[in-house]
This record gives structure tokens, sequence and C-alpha cells, in this order.
């Protein structure tokens, strides 16, 4: 129970657009040569530090370095031709699993908050039947940032990403209080009400351990 609280709290750092359909991609679609696949997206919080990328390896291993770059947008519907990026790192994909998460973090960003940023995928020493590609859905499903193929804006796709912020423990939870309460309605819409369901759930699981181990000491 511990290992999922933690886990959970760590998730409430983070956001992005989650859904993945594209598990069985097609082959045109490897990220090889001179092929760039870019996201954008709004950062909803200061101390930006964490990319999360969805990795799809065709099921098979494939060797060439991966290049991620960070790149601040002054316009969010332009490809930011010729910007100095923010961060940027490579790695070798040969130990990627098949639809794997693969963290890149850096440096935080103090004033991130409301800014537009690219993330941009490249690999161009990959061949075609040797390259990588990014999980995602056919559909315009996150409103803060689209998808641009090489320095083409894409608005009918989105990849699978998650982009995380330094934030502390009170931060975390304020920002799930926000999520819980935002446009609810009635009692719905009160932190208090989940205050209080949360101290319930908490007081059932105490009683039912108690009453475990007093069962397991008869």
């Amino acid at each position: 129970m511990g290992l999922i609280l933690v886990s959970m709290l760590n998730r409430l750092g983070c956001d992005g657009q989650y859904i993945n359909y594209n598990t069985v991609p097609n082959e045109q679609v490897q990220i090889w040569d001179d092929f760039i696949v870019g996201q954008s997206f709004v950062a909803q919080q200061n101390n930006l530090n964490q990319i999360d990328l969805l990795f799809l390896t065709y099921w098979r291993t494939n060797t060439e370095d991966v290049t991620v770059t960070l790149t601040e947008m002054s316009d969010p519907n332009r490809y930011p031709e010729d910007v100095p990026p923010i961060h940027r790192t490579s790695f070798n994909p040969a130990t990627l699993q098949n639809e794997s998460w693969r963290s890149f973090t850096f440096p935080h960003i103090s004033d991130s908050q409301g800014k537009t940023y690219l993330i941009t995928v490249q690999s161009p020493n990959s061949v075609d039947g040797n390259a990588v590609t990014l999980g995602g859905i056919d559909a315009d499903v996150y409103p803060m940032g689209i998808v641009f193929l090489t320095n083409i804006p894409v608005p009918s796709q989105e990849l699978t990403f998650r982009v995380c912020y330094a934030l502390t423990t009170v931060q975390k939870l304020e920002r799930l209080a926000h999520r819980l309460t935002d446009n609810r309605p009635s009692a719905w819409g009160e932190i208090s009400f989940y205050i209080i369901l949360f101290s319930l759930y908490v007081l059932l699981v105490v009683l039912f351990f108690w009453q475990l181990v007093k069962t397991l000491l008869r």
C-alpha cells in the first residue's frame, strides 16, 4: 500500500497525454535518417524537470542512438527553426522493451509555467528496419499541444508523453485537491468532503488489520 501511495504522489507532479492506441505502428513512422517526431506542450507548473516518452520498438533490438531534445517555442504553431535547445540527451535503445516508458531528467526550469515547449526525437544514424518510434493516438485529445513530423504540424495526432515538475509534497497535494474539486457540484467541490472520505477509508483499513491480527493471535 505504501508503494502505491508513493507512486500516486509522484504521479501528481506530472501532466501530459497518457492515451496510447498505436500499439502496432506502421513501419513508415520509424524514426530514422532526417525524420524527426515532436510534441509541443504547455507547462502547467514552474520547475519543469522531466520528460517521459513511450517508445515502441517493433519487437526487435534497435542499435542506433536516439536523441531527445527540449526546446522553448515562441510561436506554438510554428516549428522552432535554429533555436538553441534547453536540453539535449542521447541514449542507445538496444535494451528498450516494446511499449516501455523512458524518463529524461534535466535541471529544473524555475519559470516554466505557462510556456510552450517542444519535445523532439530523432535518430539520424538509424536505418529502415533498425529504428524505434513513439506511442501515440490518431486523434486530437491534447488541446495544449500538437505533433510535428519533422517541421510540419499535424494537429490530428498526439504522442503519448508525460512532463513532470520538481514539486514539494504540499504542492502535489494542492494539485490533487484542485483536480478533485475543480468544476464539481455540491459537496464534490469541497476538499473537506474528500478529507472525510479518506479518513474513513484509513479507519476501515486499520480496523480490518486489527481484526485480522486478533484472529491470528487466538
